[in-house]
């Protein structure tokens, strides 16, 4: 849903967020109305790191969240 691309084969995306929220000093400062996040799929998961041990499950998939520091944020 919203604007998106990507490219299977290099790793290259742009995405847009919804229901976004700036973090500041590790805290829920505020929500973000209109950004969009690009960076490469494959450098992201190389430099993500699980932030709680905590599980969701998201259709099939069980993954902790995870923070990344490699992306862009445009908005």
């Amino acid at each position: 849903m919203g604007a998106h691309t990507a490219n299977p084969i290099s790793g290259d995306f742009s995405v847009e967020t919804m229901n976004a929220f700036y973090i500041k000093d590790g805290e829920i400062a505020y929500p973000v109305k209109n950004a969009m996040l690009s960076g490469n799929v494959f450098n992201a998961l190389k430099h993500a790191r699980a932030s709680t041990m905590k599980n969701r499950q998201i259709g099939p998939f069980i993954l902790p969240p995870i923070i990344v520091s490699e992306l862009r944020v445009v908005g």
